[in-house]
């Protein structure tokens, strides 16, 4: 028995979608609307993703933090491929005092100007003024002012300890983040004020769209000292990682559901147009054309809508 020609059979279907050219248009808007909204719903979970990570780490935390830094390193050897910033801060625990009430807390210097540039704790302040490098002042989260009692422009003192030697600042904002780490037990102050009482310092890096942290870690621990310890937000923000992890599952769901729905919809329209051209296929069964061949007509009419749609 003489085969049929692929290509008589993929003439025949085009013109059988040519003829039926309102359903095929119709079909071919139903398949470019159901491939639209999946590629809508995976690149919404990708931008809420990075929306979400941008938002945390350009708040305070950076891409990277390191540890223990030593007073002769400086911030420009952090500068590698896919570093944008690099801010210099240092950590001292001690004691804040006004009027009697006392707190315990974690006070670091930052560099106000940078600090400005990479991070948004400006934008959180309910009261007063950011920091600025010339001012003795100190920046307080308000869940912090509420307990010692203090508002704008009051004088606080610092110490390490309980001895004579306090550090005087003013009160020069007050913020509030919603975040319990940020809002409980630490304050700001400008670098310069704490420089000389403690040498070590932590670095707060920044790295541009699509760098992952882990390649400039791998990049610090080549070029290095192994004493420097490095960690991505990854390990710093596990709970942050955790919501990422559980958007991408519920949004895979919702995709699985949609596409679902909508291939259900497409195979019932496929159905409908098949039915529509029952009479020419009977015909052309009774000119002897085999079930296979008649599978494969169908086949080809359903791919070449899918081209055309694509």
């Amino acid at each position: 028995m003489k085969t049929t020609p692929i290509g008589f059979w993929v003439k025949t279907a085009s013109l059988f979608l040519f003829r039926s050219g309102r359903s095929t248009v119709v079909l071919s808007l139903m398949v470019v609307a159901a491939v639209y909204t999946l590629i809508f719903l995976s690149s919404l979970a990708v931008g809420v993703n990075d929306a979400m990570i941008r938002n945390s780490v350009s708040l305070y935390s950076g891409h990277i933090t390191g540890f223990s830094l030593s007073p002769w390193l400086k911030t420009d050897n952090l500068f590698v491929e896919g570093v944008v910033g690099v801010l210099k801060r240092i950590s001292i625990p001690g004691i804040l005092t006004y009027e009697g009430n006392i707190e315990t807390v974690t006070l670091i210097g930052v560099n106000p100007s940078a600090e400005l540039k990479r991070t948004a704790i400006w934008k959180k302040i309910i009261a007063g003024k950011y920091l600025q490098a010339t001012e003795q002042a100190i920046l307080l989260s308000q869940p912090l002012a509420e307990r010692l009692k203090v508002k704008y422009g009051d004088v606080l003192y610092f110490s390490t300890g309980f001895e004579k030697n306090n550090l005087q600042l003013k009160l020069s904002g007050i913020y509030k983040t919603g975040i319990d780490q940020l809002d409980r037990g630490i304050a700001f102050c400008p670098l310069a004020e704490i420089a000389d009482m403690h040498k070590i310092w932590s670095a707060t890096i920044f790295l541009n769209e699509g760098v992952e942290p882990e390649s400039v870690i791998a990049e610090y621990r080549r070029r290095l000292a192994d004493t420097y310890h490095f960690k991505s937000w990854k390990e710093l923000m596990p709970d942050l990682r955790q919501l990422i992890d559980l958007e991408y599952l519920s949004m895979g769901i919702v995709t699985v559901l949609v596409f679902g729905v909508v291939s259900l919809g497409i195979a019932c329209a496929f159905v409908i147009f098949i039915l529509k051209n029952l009479r020419e296929y009977g015909i052309m069964k009774a000119m002897g054309v085999t079930t296979g061949e008649m599978t494969f007509l169908i086949v080809v009419e359903v791919v070449l809508m899918n081209l055309a749609a694509t």
